[in-house]
């Protein structure tokens, strides 16, 4: 995924990343929250998605997915969600979601 932003100047601007229990699926995310990161990586920003998803997406769904928003200039970075038990689970969720240097 690197290679993506190499020589692209936009690569060296600044990053967003937002992290939510919210799922690609969503109408809220597929109305406010894709058209937003559109409209920022079209001001040269970076836009980074990790959603916790709800549902385990088969690797074709993951794979069309993810390339439908790399077209967008949108990094998907699909998280899986895990519900019990819940203490242990969001901290669990938390340390997994932690952004790597590559993102």
């Amino acid at each position: 995924m690197r290679s993506r932003f190499r020589g692209d100047p936009r690569h060296d601007r600044v990053a967003t990343l937002y992290i939510c229990y919210f799922g690609l699926a969503e109408p809220l995310v597929q109305n406010q929250v894709l058209r937003t990161f559109v409209l920022w990586w079209n001001l040269a920003m970076r836009c980074i998605y990790s959603p916790f998803e709800p549902i385990r997406l088969a690797s074709e769904e993951k794979k069309r997915r993810r390339e439908g928003l790399l077209s967008e200039g949108i990094t998907w970075r699909c998280l899986r969600y895990h519900k019990r038990p819940s203490f242990l689970s969001t901290i669990y969720d938390i340390a997994v979601g932690q952004p790597s240097p590559q993102a």
